[in-house]
């Protein structure tokens, strides 16, 4: 409940509101840089604070468990901030309210991560991890739909109440998840259940030794599908020929969404009965064949085949990947570490958008060079990051399901 909200609430400022409301506030021909700083300035806030919160989060000890306190406090903190964005009569004032709401949900969302570690056995972390991406992507397409229908009004109208009305539904949203997934959590204690063998132990501190390797993968496949995304546009309206590629892209995203929807949970199933890396090798093989698809697709209904096959990959990829990252990492740190999987994200982002600068280089007068160099190169990224996988030497043998109604409490 909590991921669907804080989704929501990322997807939506992402695209939709912020680039409105910089149009706003910045000058037109400047409007790409206002963005990109801000942009910028924000996710480095969120690098921070996810691991550091998390942290103070896993040595927190109180009536209502380690968790729920800071999702609470921190999802009420941003319902203030959330509807200042909307209305910020300046540039200045919009920076520092985005960081500042940077600030409490990260507060609130690095302690989340910890959630699944925490109370699901080890057998059945694929399967809440899918459900995690399920719900979080399901938040992600239907709330920022509705989102821009509002800020579209908005555009033509310069009405406030659109605004109003956008973050209003934002934040009535974000709130109903902190409550049930506080009251969910809240006293609960921590299972111990039974782990691989190369596992960390119940009462370490450390996370596996090879959980590097799992952040290498994790940084360069960031890399490559945050190049793709960030670049789809202009690669639809210079190598494929769309003539209004930001009508068509929306076009793309729901089949992409329900791609993912489709195969999210069952990819988190099938990773707990036959393990993790068989799971993310396919989907690491499936987004680079993707890649490489388009170098030879030809209009909107190829790239649509493409779109499909990329949420696959993405909804496969995503519910084993996560399940992987809870079993590396230790009981008592568990998200402060996992926060650590922002800072590899965040990184890759951050190396996609600077590939801009030689993509136009090769690209040149009239040409598209620079756009099937980078495809290529993110195929090569998506295969070297499953790859990496393999390193990861953890005990994956299917264990038997428990059923966690019946099951005896430990002692």
């Amino acid at each position: 409940m909590f991921g669907f909200g804080m989704t929501a609430l990322a997807m939506s400022f992402t695209i939709i509101i912020l680039p409105t409301r910089i149009l706003d506030v910045a000058p037109e021909e400047s409007k790409n840089t206002y963005l990109g700083v801000l942009s910028f300035v924000g996710l480095m806030i969120a690098v921070i604070v996810q691991p550091v919160v998390g942290g103070l989060s896993d040595r927190a000890r109180t009536r209502w468990g380690r968790r729920a306190p800071f999702i609470m406090v921190g999802t009420v903190a941003s319902l203030p901030l959330i509807v200042a964005v909307g209305v910020a009569p300046s540039y200045v004032l919009l920076f520092v309210f985005i960081c500042a709401l940077q600030l409490t949900s990260n507060s609130a969302q690095g302690p989340y991560q910890g959630v699944i570690r925490d109370l699901i056995p080890r057998q059945r972390r694929g399967a809440a991890s899918g459900m995690k991406t399920l719900v979080e992507v399901a938040g992600a397409l239907i709330i920022t739909g509705v989102i821009g229908v509002l800020m579209g009004r908005y555009e033509d109208t310069d009405n406030f109440l659109w605004v109003w009305g956008a973050t209003g539904l934002l934040a009535a949203t974000i709130v109903p998840g902190a409550i049930v997934t506080s009251t969910t959590v809240a006293g609960a204690t921590p299972r111990p259940a039974e782990e691989p063998r190369e596992a960390p132990a119940e009462d370490s501190t450390t996370a596996h030794p090879d959980y590097k390797w799992f952040l290498c993968s994790r940084f360069l496949i960031a890399t490559a599908a945050a190049s793709m995304g960030t670049f789809a546009l202009f690669f639809l309206e210079d190598s494929v020929g769309l003539e209004n590629p930001a009508q068509e892209l929306w076009k793309l995203l729901p089949v992409m969404g329900a791609a993912v929807l489709l195969v999210a949970y069952p990819a988190g199933v099938v990773a707990d009965r036959l393990g993790r890396k068989p799971v993310m090798l396919a989907a690491g093989i499936l987004g680079a064949i993707g890649a490489v698809l388009l170098l030879v697709v030809d209009g909107l209904a190829g790239v649509m085949v493409v779109a499909g096959v990329a949420g696959v990959a993405v909804g496969m990829f995503l519910g084993a990947n996560w399940a992987m990252a809870t079993d590396l990492v230790s009981t008592k740190r568990t998200a402060q570490q996992l926060g650590y999987l922002n800072l590899a994200t965040a990184g890759g982002a951050g190396v996609a958008r600077l590939n801009g600068i030689w993509v136009d280089a090769l690209n040149g007068p009239g040409g598209n060079t620079g756009y099937s160099v980078l495809i290529l190169l993110c195929g090569i990224l998506f295969l070297v990051g499953t790859v990496l996988i393999l390193n990861v030497q953890l005990d994956h043998r299917p264990q038997p399901t428990v059923d966690l109604a019946t099951e005896d409490k430990p002692g």
